[in-house]
Protein backbone atom coordinates (compact mmCIF):
# COMPACT_ATOMS: atom_id res chain seq x y z
CA UNK A 1 0.00 0.00 0.00
CA UNK A 2 2.73 1.98 0.77
CA UNK A 3 4.40 2.02 -2.61
CA UNK A 4 1.09 2.40 -4.64
CA UNK A 5 0.66 5.70 -2.33
CA UNK A 6 4.39 6.99 -3.10
CA UNK A 7 3.92 6.26 -6.52
CA UNK A 8 0.76 7.97 -7.04
CA UNK A 9 1.89 11.34 -5.22
CA UNK A 10 5.27 11.15 -7.68
CA UNK A 11 2.86 10.40 -10.52
CA UNK A 12 0.97 13.55 -9.80
CA UNK A 13 3.64 15.36 -9.03
CA UNK A 14 5.57 15.06 -11.84
CA UNK A 15 2.09 15.63 -13.96
CA UNK A 16 2.27 18.81 -11.74
CA UNK A 17 5.78 19.64 -13.23
CA UNK A 18 4.93 18.90 -17.19
CA UNK A 19 1.73 21.29 -17.09
CA UNK A 20 3.85 24.45 -15.43
CA UNK A 21 6.92 24.00 -16.84
CA UNK A 22 6.25 22.19 -20.50
CA UNK A 23 8.28 18.77 -20.41
CA UNK A 24 9.83 16.76 -17.49
CA UNK A 25 7.23 14.32 -16.30
CA UNK A 26 9.80 11.50 -17.08
CA UNK A 27 13.02 13.42 -15.97
CA UNK A 28 10.95 13.88 -12.76
CA UNK A 29 8.96 10.78 -11.67
CA UNK A 30 12.36 8.58 -12.94
CA UNK A 31 13.92 10.28 -9.81
CA UNK A 32 11.90 8.46 -7.58
CA UNK A 33 10.14 5.28 -9.30
CA UNK A 34 13.86 3.10 -8.88
CA UNK A 35 13.41 3.32 -5.38
CA UNK A 36 9.98 1.69 -4.75
CA UNK A 37 9.29 -0.20 -8.25
CA UNK A 38 10.29 -3.61 -8.84
CA UNK A 39 12.92 -3.18 -11.43
CA UNK A 40 14.41 0.08 -13.12
CA UNK A 41 13.76 -1.43 -16.65
CA UNK A 42 9.69 -1.63 -15.04
CA UNK A 43 10.14 2.00 -14.02
CA UNK A 44 10.80 3.66 -17.61
CA UNK A 45 8.29 1.26 -18.85
CA UNK A 46 5.32 2.97 -16.72
CA UNK A 47 6.94 6.09 -17.13
CA UNK A 48 7.00 5.84 -20.73
CA UNK A 49 3.42 4.36 -21.05
CA UNK A 50 1.79 7.63 -18.67
CA UNK A 51 3.70 9.81 -20.97
CA UNK A 52 2.01 8.23 -23.75
CA UNK A 53 -1.54 8.93 -22.28
CA UNK A 54 -0.83 12.27 -21.18
CA UNK A 55 0.73 13.25 -24.74
CA UNK A 56 -2.31 12.27 -26.98
CA UNK A 57 -4.48 13.89 -25.08
CA UNK A 58 -2.72 17.11 -25.06
CA UNK A 59 -1.70 16.41 -28.71
CA UNK A 60 -5.53 16.29 -29.64
CA UNK A 61 -6.19 19.14 -28.23
CA UNK A 62 -3.88 21.16 -29.81
CA UNK A 63 -4.39 18.75 -33.23
CA UNK A 64 -4.50 22.05 -35.08
CA UNK A 65 -1.14 23.39 -34.58
CA UNK A 66 0.89 20.05 -35.11
CA UNK A 67 3.51 21.08 -37.70
CA UNK A 68 4.34 17.64 -39.52
CA UNK A 69 6.61 18.71 -41.78
CA UNK A 70 9.40 19.61 -39.27
CA UNK A 71 8.76 16.12 -37.30
CA UNK A 72 9.27 13.89 -39.71
CA UNK A 73 13.13 14.31 -39.99
CA UNK A 74 13.66 13.67 -36.00
CA UNK A 75 10.76 11.53 -35.95
CA UNK A 76 12.66 8.95 -38.30
CA UNK A 77 15.68 8.89 -36.51
CA UNK A 78 13.97 8.51 -33.30
CA UNK A 79 12.37 5.74 -33.79
CA UNK A 80 15.60 3.65 -35.27
CA UNK A 81 17.72 4.96 -32.94
CA UNK A 82 15.33 4.17 -29.63
CA UNK A 83 14.24 0.63 -30.94
CA UNK A 84 18.22 -0.01 -30.69
CA UNK A 85 18.47 0.98 -27.62
CA UNK A 86 15.55 -0.63 -25.77
CA UNK A 87 16.84 -3.98 -27.42
CA UNK A 88 20.11 -3.46 -26.42
CA UNK A 89 19.10 -2.68 -22.79
CA UNK A 90 16.37 -5.68 -22.80
CA UNK A 91 17.14 -7.89 -19.84
CA UNK A 92 20.46 -6.53 -18.58
CA UNK A 93 21.34 -6.31 -14.85
CA UNK A 94 19.55 -3.69 -12.85
CA UNK A 95 21.93 -2.50 -11.24
CA UNK A 96 23.56 -1.62 -14.25
CA UNK A 97 20.13 0.49 -15.68
CA UNK A 98 19.95 2.04 -12.06
CA UNK A 99 23.56 3.40 -12.55
CA UNK A 100 22.40 4.51 -15.78
CA UNK A 101 19.43 5.87 -15.10
CA UNK A 102 21.35 7.71 -11.76
CA UNK A 103 24.26 8.93 -14.65
CA UNK A 104 21.55 10.76 -17.08
CA UNK A 105 20.00 12.60 -14.31
CA UNK A 106 22.82 14.07 -13.38
CA UNK A 107 24.22 15.02 -16.61
CA UNK A 108 20.56 16.61 -17.27
CA UNK A 109 20.14 18.46 -14.59
CA UNK A 110 23.57 19.93 -15.46
CA UNK A 111 22.94 20.73 -18.74
CA UNK A 112 19.16 22.27 -17.81
CA UNK A 113 21.44 24.35 -14.86
CA UNK A 114 24.26 25.90 -16.70
CA UNK A 115 23.59 25.31 -20.32
CA UNK A 116 20.15 25.45 -21.55
CA UNK A 117 19.59 28.67 -21.50
CA UNK A 118 22.50 29.44 -23.91
CA UNK A 119 22.26 26.50 -26.42
CA UNK A 120 20.68 27.47 -29.72
CA UNK A 121 20.51 25.72 -32.60
CA UNK A 122 19.64 26.45 -36.49
CA UNK A 123 16.44 24.82 -37.28
CA UNK A 124 16.92 22.60 -40.29
CA UNK A 125 16.29 18.50 -41.67
CA UNK A 126 20.25 17.97 -40.54
CA UNK A 127 20.01 19.62 -37.26
CA UNK A 128 16.54 17.84 -36.67
CA UNK A 129 17.80 14.49 -37.36
CA UNK A 130 20.89 14.80 -34.99
CA UNK A 131 18.40 16.24 -32.31
CA UNK A 132 16.23 13.23 -32.83
CA UNK A 133 19.12 10.28 -32.73
CA UNK A 134 20.19 11.67 -29.78
CA UNK A 135 16.65 12.10 -28.31
CA UNK A 136 16.17 8.48 -29.73
CA UNK A 137 18.92 7.22 -27.09
CA UNK A 138 17.77 8.98 -24.42
CA UNK A 139 14.38 7.89 -24.89
CA UNK A 140 15.64 4.03 -25.52
CA UNK A 141 17.35 3.44 -22.23
CA UNK A 142 15.99 6.00 -19.91
CA UNK A 143 12.37 7.02 -21.38
CA UNK A 144 13.78 10.96 -21.06
CA UNK A 145 13.60 11.89 -24.92
CA UNK A 146 12.61 15.70 -24.41
CA UNK A 147 15.42 17.93 -23.62
CA UNK A 148 17.20 17.34 -27.87
CA UNK A 149 13.97 17.79 -29.17
CA UNK A 150 13.29 20.84 -26.60
CA UNK A 151 16.12 22.49 -28.48
CA UNK A 152 15.02 21.38 -31.38
CA UNK A 153 11.54 22.25 -31.66
CA UNK A 154 12.04 25.69 -29.69
CA UNK A 155 13.67 26.83 -32.49
CA UNK A 156 11.58 25.50 -35.23
CA UNK A 157 8.17 26.30 -34.63
CA UNK A 158 6.92 30.09 -34.87
CA UNK A 159 4.42 29.80 -31.78
CA UNK A 160 3.98 28.67 -28.33
CA UNK A 161 1.23 26.61 -29.62
CA UNK A 162 2.74 25.12 -32.47
CA UNK A 163 5.49 24.27 -30.22
CA UNK A 164 3.82 22.43 -27.71
CA UNK A 165 1.25 20.62 -30.29
CA UNK A 166 3.94 19.31 -32.10
CA UNK A 167 6.14 17.71 -29.07
CA UNK A 168 2.99 16.59 -27.69
CA UNK A 169 2.68 14.75 -30.98
CA UNK A 170 6.38 13.55 -31.22
CA UNK A 171 5.81 11.88 -27.52
CA UNK A 172 2.84 10.89 -28.48
CA UNK A 173 3.86 8.38 -31.71
CA UNK A 174 7.06 7.87 -30.46
CA UNK A 175 5.66 6.31 -27.10
CA UNK A 176 3.67 4.34 -28.79
CA UNK A 177 6.15 2.55 -31.18
CA UNK A 178 8.35 2.33 -27.57
CA UNK A 179 5.47 1.16 -25.69
CA UNK A 180 5.17 -1.66 -28.61
CA UNK A 181 9.37 -2.50 -28.55
CA UNK A 182 9.28 -2.85 -24.54
CA UNK A 183 5.92 -5.48 -24.48
CA UNK A 184 7.95 -7.60 -27.40
CA UNK A 185 11.43 -7.04 -25.61
CA UNK A 186 9.45 -8.13 -22.34
CA UNK A 187 9.86 -5.60 -20.00
CA UNK A 188 5.86 -4.73 -19.99
CA UNK A 189 4.70 -7.11 -17.45
CA UNK A 190 1.62 -7.22 -15.64
CA UNK A 191 3.16 -5.17 -12.45
CA UNK A 192 3.50 -2.53 -14.79
CA UNK A 193 0.19 -2.41 -16.59
CA UNK A 194 -1.25 -2.33 -12.76
CA UNK A 195 0.69 0.80 -12.18
CA UNK A 196 -0.41 2.66 -15.36
CA UNK A 197 -4.10 1.86 -14.64
CA UNK A 198 -3.40 3.21 -11.43
CA UNK A 199 -1.37 5.99 -12.39
CA UNK A 200 -3.93 7.51 -14.90
CA UNK A 201 -5.97 8.88 -12.44
CA UNK A 202 -2.91 10.77 -10.43
CA UNK A 203 -1.87 12.08 -14.14
CA UNK A 204 -4.83 13.85 -15.39
CA UNK A 205 -5.63 15.13 -11.40
CA UNK A 206 -2.00 16.75 -11.68
CA UNK A 207 -2.91 17.96 -15.49
CA UNK A 208 -5.84 20.01 -13.66
CA UNK A 209 -3.50 21.30 -10.73
CA UNK A 210 -0.92 21.80 -13.40
CA UNK A 211 -2.94 23.86 -15.67
CA UNK A 212 -4.29 25.68 -12.38
CA UNK A 213 -1.23 26.79 -11.37
CA UNK A 214 0.16 27.83 -14.52
CA UNK A 215 -1.00 31.40 -14.10
CA UNK A 216 -0.01 31.86 -10.97
CA UNK A 217 3.88 29.60 -10.42
CA UNK A 218 7.12 30.98 -12.17
CA UNK A 219 8.46 28.02 -13.73
CA UNK A 220 11.64 29.07 -13.37
CA UNK A 221 12.26 27.95 -9.99
CA UNK A 222 10.38 25.37 -10.36
CA UNK A 223 12.34 24.15 -12.41
CA UNK A 224 15.45 24.39 -10.82
CA UNK A 225 14.17 22.78 -7.80
CA UNK A 226 13.62 19.85 -9.78
CA UNK A 227 16.60 19.87 -11.20
CA UNK A 228 18.79 20.35 -8.32
CA UNK A 229 16.95 17.24 -6.76
CA UNK A 230 17.55 15.52 -9.85
CA UNK A 231 21.49 16.36 -9.54
CA UNK A 232 20.56 14.99 -5.86
CA UNK A 233 18.84 11.89 -6.44
CA UNK A 234 21.12 10.75 -9.46
CA UNK A 235 24.43 11.25 -7.33
CA UNK A 236 22.48 9.10 -4.19
CA UNK A 237 21.50 6.78 -6.47
CA UNK A 238 25.43 6.25 -8.18
CA UNK A 239 26.65 5.95 -4.87
CA UNK A 240 24.13 3.31 -3.56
Amino acid sequence: MLTYLLYSLTVFGGTVVQTVSGFGFAIFVLTFFPYFMPSTAESVATSAMLSLTTAAYNAWLYRDSIRWKILVPPLVSYLICSTVMIWLSAGQPDALLKKLVACALIVLSIYFIFFSKRVRIRANPLTGTVCGTLSGVLGGLFGMSGPPMVVYLLEATESNDAYFGTIQCFFALTNIVNTAMRAAAGTVTTAVLVYVVVGIVFAFAGRWLGAKLFTRLEPEPLKRCVYGFMAVSGVTMLLA
